[in-house]
């Protein structure tokens, strides 16, 4: 009887021990929530080094064309798969079901302290774009004035 409670203390370890992490994961986060912690970067202190409204087209083919919101002037175009298309399905999918204006411009923002924010200003939302990498984040640069082939 005591190998068989044995045994059965022994298959469960693993379980017990995800437990115990799942438990003091929500404490931790708890804690810093409680005092004060907020998980979002702070942006405010940090001044814009560059900025570009830009809009999005797609044509038939699925050809995603970057386009400078003020001039018209065409920045890049890209495929219909990848980082890019699929942040703008995303966003546009956000403004479809706010009632948002689908053609209104987003806001690229390079900032002092290195973010480089993409900014939503039909809906508001912000995408700090360095947290998808800083591949993604790169594609995004060349978008800002004097950093791509079309200023």
């Amino acid at each position: 009887m005591i190998q068989a409670s044995g045994h059965t203390l022994r298959s469960k370890l693993p379980t017990i021990i995800a437990a115990a992490m799942v438990v003091s994961t929500l404490i931790g986060v708890a804690g810093a929530r409680l005092a004060g912690f907020k998980p979002q970067q702070a942006t405010a202190g940090s001044d814009i080094l560059n900025t570009r409204l830009i809009r999005f087209s797609a044509d038939n083919s699925g050809t995603i064309t970057v386009i400078d919101a003020e001039t018209s002037q065409v920045i890049a175009a890209t495929g219909r798969e990848g980082f890019i298309p699929g942040v703008i399905r995303g966003l546009n999918r956000l403004r479809k079901t706010g009632s948002s204006d689908v053609a209104a411009a987003y806001r690229l923002d390079q900032l002092e302290n290195g973010q480089l924010l993409l900014t939503d200003t039909a809906t508001g939302v912000t995408l700090d774009l360095n947290a998808y990498g800083q591949d993604n984040a790169r594609v995004f640069n060349t978008f800002l004035p004097g950093k791509g082939d079309n200023s």
